[in-house]
């Protein structure tokens, strides 16, 4: 349609006896609402009174299909896993100075040892993974040492030092 047919077609509309009727009758038509003829629901059960009532009816529906409801959970106190230990160990080692880790009266001083140790097997883990990742990308897609960062190797040689250290440390705990 063009904007000419459109601009008839309203007209004839404002014109037509129907519209002039509804126009004058408009001011009869205050509000209008579609739900305004429907009935309420009748569902006087539809919310329980208590959490009991609620529980009684359930069990009553769950009693007539042959089922049960299961026992609710005793709350009890729940010992702490050896890893969330770990966790909590390492944690504390990391945000505390010696002075703090040495002086810490909640674990004795065996335990705070074995503690570190059980960390750093975790740790030393972790770098491993991560150097057996790189080591076996770099031959796979064979990269040479050329291609590194001189950053990289700087911070492997700096790796390998702090490793030689790390043994000599590891050799005096053992012994």
């Amino acid at each position: 349609m063009r904007n000419t047919d459109i601009k008839q077609l309203i007209q004839q509309i404002k014109e037509s006896k129907s519209f002039q009727e509804f126009v004058e009758n408009d001011e009869e038509l205050k509000e209008m609402n579609t739900t305004g003829n429907v009935a309420g629901y009748n569902t006087p059960a539809a919310f329980a009174s208590s959490e009991e009532s609620h529980e009684a009816k359930v069990k009553d529906s769950l009693d007539s299909y042959g089922y049960s409801i299961a026992n609710k959970p005793k709350k009890t106190n729940m010992v702490k896993s050896e890893s969330s230990v770990y966790k909590e160990a390492m944690a504390s080692l990391h945000e505390v100075s010696y002075r703090e880790f040495k002086t810490d009266p909640s674990r004795p001083n065996g335990r705070k040892i074995n503690d570190a140790i059980k960390g750093i097997d975790g740790a030393l883990r972790e770098i491993e993974k991560a150097v057996k990742h790189a080591s076996r990308l770099k031959s796979e897609a064979n990269v040479d040492q050329r291609s590194l960062w001189k950053s990289s190797v700087s911070r492997i040689v700096r790796i390998h030092e702090r490793l030689v250290r790390i043994t000599k440390k590891i050799n005096e705990l053992g012994a």
